[in-house]
């Protein structure tokens, strides 16, 4: 059976912190919990106040998000 106390190396977790996602994807926790509020992101909730983020859910949806230089805002 895998311990998991191991590193985050050895073994990444699945579901992530809003702390986590900031460090791992750059979106500040204020920001994050907008988006959550706002249904913008994907996310999973366990209760009330149990959120945690799944990193491929996130992958994609960056992915998703993402604006080619044809694509971005004219000038």
């Amino acid at each position: 059976m895998p311990d998991h106390r191991t590193s985050s190396k050895e073994w990444p977790p699945r579901l992530i912190t809003y702390k986590q996602l900031e460090k791992r994807f750059g979106i500040k926790v204020a920001t994050a919990v907008s988006l959550v509020r706002d249904g913008r992101i994907p996310y999973v909730r366990f209760g009330r106040r149990f959120i945690r983020f799944d990193v491929e859910q996130i992958e994609q949806w960056i992915a998703r998000h993402q604006v080619s230089a044809d694509q971005g805002d004219a000038a």
